[in-house]
């Protein structure tokens, strides 16, 4: 919806590591959903976004209650409008 938010958790080119980022919630149900992305060698990967927030402040509370799978490696989720969800990489 227009002027609501989510969170990019991370870009995944491996369906792997896409069963891995949910399985680090274990038997919680949380609201997430995946979009492509085209690469710049123009190949596709998968983002992996979470909720659907009223604001920015709200993505960023939820931000800090993700598992810390997603915070590994100097990895950290992004908010973002939803209507600015990318569909390549510039």
């Amino acid at each position: 919806a227009s002027g609501h938010w989510t969170l990019r958790l991370e870009i995944a080119n491996l369906p792997s590591t896409l069963k891995a980022a949910v399985e680090a919630y274990g038997t919680a149900r949380p609201d997430l959903f995946i979009a492509p992305i085209k690469l710049r060698n123009g190949k596709t990967a998968y983002q992996l976004f979470l909720g659907d927030y009223a604001s920015k402040v709200e993505a960023d509370q939820a931000a800090q209650r993700v598992p810390a799978f997603f915070r590994e490696g100097g990895q950290k989720p992004l908010p973002m409008p939803v209507a600015e969800i990318p569909s390549q990489v510039k």
